[in-house]
């Protein structure tokens, strides 16, 4: 390989490109395979209830976080809450957590300012947020978004809201 200082000049640039690119060539049998590095992965924490959990006798939201390795993104908190609605595994449903399943059918997006996360939701999404319900209903739906969310640093409040209109009032 020829001395740095003595290489064409586009030579650099394209060196520099494809090893930022992390594409290997590898020989194989006599032809060339060409694979990609694993994209980067950052790992999110869920946090879903379970009234199987002996803290459930005293509290409506006791419950554990769980841990899912995803592809790095910018979006992590969104990221994060559509895996919460998705729901538990199976393997974590046979333990005992539950899902928030039916808000994945209302939510809309997440957005973050001056360290409050604003969760948006379609119109329906009240009977599901339990926004007229008493407070153990809401706070088994709650804790999960808000515990989920607050694993990430710029985060330290939470507010919901129906078509960008934030829920002032909560009857519980």
């Amino acid at each position: 390989m020829p001395a740095l200082k003595t290489m064409p000049k586009g030579a650099m640039r394209w060196l520099v490109v494809f090893t930022a690119v992390n594409f290997f060539v590898t020989a194989h049998e006599g032809r060339h395979v060409v694979t990609r590095a694993a994209p980067p992965e950052v790992e999110l924490q869920l946090y879903f209830i379970n009234p199987n959990l002996p803290e459930w006798a005293n509290s409506c939201s006791a419950g554990e976080f769980v841990k899912r390795k995803v592809a790095t993104t910018k979006r992590p908190a969104h990221t994060a809450l559509t895996l919460l609605f998705a729901g538990p595994t199976a393997e974590e449903k046979t333990k005992g957590m539950q899902t928030l399943a039916p808000l994945g059918n209302y939510y809309l997006g997440v957005s973050i300012k001056k360290g409050v996360a604003i969760v948006n939701f379609k119109l329906g999404a009240e009977k599901y947020l339990h926004v007229s319900g008493a407070f153990c209903e809401q706070e088994q739906v709650l804790t999960p978004i808000i515990k989920t969310l607050k694993q990430f640093a710029t985060i330290k409040s939470v507010d919901y809201a129906i078509n960008g209109k934030i829920i002032k009032d909560w009857d519980a």
